[in-house]
């Protein structure tokens, strides 16, 4: 940096007016010393000096060309051009510094290495007597202190060039230790991020290393060390001396803590930049979940005006109109949509069906979860049911009591195998010497005997496939609204035509094909009557073949098993999907902007449920954005996109945004709306993997961050070691810097 001398400076700001003109009028009367510049406090000579100089301004650029043998353009208040024009005026000296704060000027040599004091040294408290600087400062470079410190600081330069200063060798060793911690540390987040991520335990009941039980951790490491010359080296330390050896449960958990926050900084980083947002809960009582929901937005610090939806399960606590957790959101922000999950409906769906035929609910899935309880409990009979197999094996599910639309794998295993299970109750029941369990299948083999049963199997068995396809179609994390609805229309459209009588597509009618599935299924029944009650099976079987002689017997079987449940199942959906058809009502022309009936009537819709009902605030203008949907339709007319996020994709591709922005806002928040909170529920099943029966004492804070790792293990790719190292150091200073 250059300083330049033998200009007085100016005066501090304390200058009086008559001074301050004085400075307007100097040609050559400031000096840049540390970017400040000073007035001069001209004396006669320097008039003499500053009158020429004034001269020498007015003259000619051909006179000055001739005097200075070039052209230079001179700026007297131009601090720049002051060494072409007065080179003999300025001096280049790199060791005299000013400091703004103190208003001082220093000797950079002196200061650091002459020990006595002088008026240009720190122990001198610096110089700051500006009328004198020019004669002091000529007078302080001549002095012998000022040489022999100049000297001083070249040797100490080249040193510090060369790397030979008297700490040198303590610098090569400490920079040395600085790597190895840092290529062990590399290892020791590589190792805690695969063990979160495998949700493996950490601990084991010793923390001491090359124990048998010291935990999936420590094993590692010692495995580790066995081909790694750095952890093998480390390991060596930790076992021979007591020093830290950054091994200890207290620096797992410090780590695990650095990892998670940084999967949660990049999560926030995305919702903030994306600025609209929506949360899916599951299940909790509602005032305490709403207060847990607003202090975790204020932690993160996202605002809750920005949410525009949420979504949760189909409690009274969580979607009650009253007290659940979507209206006590709703009343703090108006544009927090609340969108029913989807999947919660469907399953509610079908439990609600199988209420209203009792005779459905009472007697055909209780014998379906009793067939599977009575081979279960008793290896032999498992071993019994397994020979009647022709190859392979017989796999009976259980009945889940919660979600219905998952019963299709238990329908579907009795379907199946139905006449195998029958001819394997029989022989349990028929066994040489009978006892309980041959009273128990005897009982079983006549219930699943019955026409009535095997008709329920095959009807249900035909519903909950097509429910089922539905609710995993629900469960895609790219679903929207639209898509959800169409789904649930496909499926009402089905059981209707089902309903009334129509076919699948190839001319047979969809419940005759039912019906004769049936019989057919009956008819490989083997049946032998047990000994225990030869007489009254086989009058079931003579009063069975008299009812199939009949003609009325299709007429029954719509009466008795399929109506009820098809007009239960349809009218469940109309009463649970209407919340999403109000949703659908608001956004639906947005799918389709390739029509061109959407009214302006639509976007007024659209703009009043998006409008704070506190501040009044608009996220779209209903009249701009009907004008502007006409004019994106000009650009998407022959192109591909169909749906609202392609739609979107094209206005960013393109660059559109500031010419669309009530368009670009309104498909942001449609797409930002939840469907189901399937992906939610998900996290559950991390949590049962991370916290089992063996890892029951771990806290809460060390649960959600292992889970937090595991859950959105695909953005740790994005984050390096070193960030988490230095977030770790971070952490650990035990420097204070005060200001």
């Amino acid at each position: 940096m250059s300083r330049y001398v033998n200009v007085t400076p100016r005066p501090r700001s304390s200058t009086n007016e008559n001074e301050t003109e004085s400075m307007e009028t100097e040609s050559a009367g400031t000096v840049p010393i540390e970017g400040i510049e000073r007035e001069s406090s001209v004396d006669k000579s320097e008039s003499s000096d500053a009158e020429s100089a004034n001269e020498n301004d007015e003259k000619s650029e051909d006179e000055r060309e001739t005097e200075s043998g070039k052209s230079v353009d001179f700026n007297a208040y131009d601090p720049h051009t002051w060494p072409d024009v007065l080179p003999n005026y300025f001096i280049d000296q790199e060791w005299l510094i000013y400091s703004e704060s103190s208003d001082l000027v220093y000797c950079l040599y002196c200061a650091l290495f002459n020990r006595k004091a002088n008026s240009f040294s720190a122990l001198g408290r610096c110089y700051s007597t500006w009328m004198n600087i020019n004669r002091d400062v000529l007078i302080h470079e001549s002095t012998l202190k000022h040489h022999e410190s100049f000297k001083t600081w070249i040797e100490l330069r080249k040193r510090l060039q060369t790397n030979q200063t008297i700490d040198s060798h303590q610098q090569k060793l400490l920079i040395k230790e600085i790597d190895r911690w840092k290529e062990l540390m590399k290892r020791l987040v590589a190792s805690i991020q695969f063990l979160a991520q495998q949700s493996l335990a950490f601990r084991g009941h010793s923390s001491t290393l090359y124990d048998k039980n010291n935990g999936n951790f420590l094993k590692l490491m010692e495995m580790l060390a066995k081909f790694d010359p750095v952890m093998a080296d480390h390991l060596n330390r930790a076992t021979t001396t007591n020093k830290r050896n950054y091994l200890s449960n207290r620096i797992q958990n410090e780590l695990i803590e650095c990892l998670a926050t940084s999967v949660t900084e990049i999560i926030i980083k995305a919702v903030t930049e994306s600025k609209y947002y929506s949360i899916m809960v599951d299940y909790s009582t509602g005032k305490g979940v709403t207060n847990s929901i607003i202090a975790e937005l204020n932690k993160v610090n996202l605002k809750l005006q920005d949410m525009r939806g949420q979504g949760h399960d189909n409690g009274p606590n969580m979607a009650g109109s009253i007290k659940g957790v979507q209206n006590r959101i709703l009343e703090m922000n108006s544009r927090a949509l609340f969108v029913p999950c989807a999947c919660h409906k469907l399953n509610l769906m079908v439990n609600d069906t199988a209420k209203v035929v009792d005779s459905t609910r009472h007697k055909f899935f209780n014998t379906v979860q009793k067939c599977f309880v009575f081979f279960s409990e008793s290896p032999k009979c498992w071993a019994i049911l397994q020979e009647m197999a022709d190859n392979g094996k017989i796999t009976l599910k259980n009945v889940s009591t919660t979600r219905w639309a998952s019963r299709e794998n238990a329908t579907k295993c009795r379907l199946m195998n139905l006449p195998k299970i029958h001819a394997a109750f029989c022989k349990i029941a028929n066994a040489p010497n009978p006892d309980d369990n041959s009273y128990d299948a005897n009982n079983m083999a006549r219930k699943i005997s019955k026409f009535s049963f095997i008709c329920s199997v095959v009807v249900w068995h035909n519903v909950l496939t097509k429910i089922n396809i539905v609710s995993k179609s629900l469960q895609s994390q790219s679903i929207d609204i639209t898509q959800c609805l169409k789904l649930i229309g496909n499926l009402t459209s089905y059981l209707k035509k089902v309903r009334e009588g129509e076919g699948e597509g190839d001319g047979h009618n969809t419940i005759d094909k039912w019906f004769d599935s049936a019989k057919q299924i009956q008819s490989q029944f083997h049946l032998e009557p047990n000994a225990l009650d030869n007489m009254a099976l086989q009058e079931r079987l003579d009063r069975r073949e008299r009812d199939d002689s009949d003609g009325d017997d299709i007429r029954k079987f719509r009466i008795s098993f399929v109506y009820p449940i098809l007009d239960a199942a349809l009218s469940k959906l109309q009463e649970r999907f209407d919340h999403l058809t109000e949703l659908e009502h608001l956004f639906g022309f947005l799918f389709d902007l390739h029509s061109y009936s959407i009214s302006l009537d639509q976007c007024h819709r659209l703009e009043t449920a998006l409008t704070s009902k506190t501040g009044g605030s608009k996220d779209v203008n209903a009249t701009e954005l009907f004008d502007e949907i006409k004019s994106f339709q000009a650009l998407i007319d022959n192109a591909g996109e169909k749906s609202p996020l392609e739609f979107l994709y094209k206005i960013y591709e393109f660059g559109l945004v500031p010419i669309y922005p009530n368009l670009t806002t309104a498909l942001r928040v449609f797409l930002t709306l939840p469907v189901t909170i399937a992906s939610a529920e998900s996290s559950f099943s991390k949590l049962k993997l991370t916290k089992n029966y063996l890892r029951t004492t771990m806290g809460q804070d060390r649960l959600s961050q292992l889970a937090t790792i595991s859950i959105e293990s695909e953005l740790l790719g994005d984050i390096s070691h070193e960030t988490v190292i230095n977030k770790f150091a971070t952490a650990k200073a035990r420097q204070v810097f005060f200001q």
